[in-house]
């Protein structure tokens, strides 16, 4: 009897375990190359894989995903090594349960696309001919789009900000992307600059330069191309008080690490939100610095550089 009772608990131990369970998914790629009478090869490509992750909410409860990312692109001889008409197809599922249930599903135009942070997802299109990458971010759990923006990088030209201590946590972005319209171009339109959070944006404005240079100067696409946006926060000093802080002093930040705006501790109303001024610069140059209040872009109370104008984007 005194083997019996170990041997007992033991099965009954087995017993009380979950059955183990598994999702098995499968996803095919193909290429179709083609070659036409007058030499020209054309190769179209679809691609999918697989992108687990983990994600924690706000009561610090872990939830899995799965991301699948299928791009759709076609490479030519005859052309430059950019399909203008790519697609990324993203889908996230929830995989907790018995079976994905599917949480988002969205198309952008993009050569490719990654999760950020494990809260975003950037589609990339490169730039042809020397023009800028352009990207657009979505909210992963949603899909919600909440910029365009062009540059170096899965984000681009951005600026990412977060209020310590607030609950639930509070995220402010800015993005720029460079002008892309022709008519925007001829009438002297740089980029445009939004302002917004998880919510969406909140502030669009247009960057404008009224009058032509004597000598094209490609301002254009050097903004496009290589801008900086920088949070400075009004509780801050400069220099700041303990240069170790990540971040520290004027920051992008960055999805991964958003720069901690000290001024809005614990602010969770966006009518409080505040005191910070978002900077764009250029080769280390400041060309405009617009004030943030009641949670938007203050242009009529921005410094900048004369030659350029802000205005409200359509």
């Amino acid at each position: 009897m005194k083997y019996l009772l170990p041997l007992l608990l033991a099965t009954t131990a087995i017993a009380a375990c979950p059955p183990a369970r598994a999702i098995d998914l499968k996803a095919g790629s193909s290429v179709s190359i083609v070659k036409s009478a007058d030499g020209i090869y054309a190769a179209r490509v679809k691609n999918t894989r697989f992108i687990p992750y983990v994600t924690l909410d706000d009561k610090g409860i872990s939830h899995f995903r799965l991301v699948t990312v299928a791009t759709n692109a076609e490479l030519r001889t005859d052309r430059e090594p950019v399909d203008p008409m790519a697609e990324v197809s993203v889908t996230v599922d929830d995989v907790a349960g018995d079976k994905p249930k599917r949480l988002a599903a969205f198309k952008d135009p993009g050569a490719d696309g990654v999760p950020v942070a494990e809260r975003y997802f950037a589609t990339t299109q490169p730039g042809c001919c020397g023009a800028a990458d352009s990207h657009h971010i979505r909210l992963l759990e949603t899909g919600k789009h909440l910029f365009q923006s062009t540059g170096p990088g899965a984000s681009g030209i951005s600026a990412w900000a977060e209020f310590p201590n607030a609950r639930p946590a509070q995220i402010r972005w800015a993005a720029f992307a460079g002008v892309d319209d022709e008519a925007q171009y001829k009438a002297g339109v740089l980029g445009t600059l939004t302002y917004g959070s998880d919510g969406g944006p909140i502030s669009r404005l247009l960057l404008v330069r009224p009058q032509a240079p004597a000598e094209n100067d490609d301002l254009d696409l050097a903004l496009a191309n290589g801008a900086a946006l920088l949070w400075i926060d009004s509780k801050e000093k400069v220099p700041p008080a303990d240069p170790t802080i990540a971040n520290a002093g004027p920051s992008g930040g960055s999805p991964e690490s958003p720069k901690d705006i000290w001024s809005l501790e614990k602010i969770t109303d966006p009518a409080k939100v505040g005191g910070m001024v978002l900077a764009l610069e250029l080769d280390g140059k400041r060309l405009i610095s617009i004030p943030v209040d009641g949670d938007k872009l203050m242009a009529d109370k921005a410094t900048i550089d004369p030659t350029l104008v802000l205005k409200p984007a359509p």
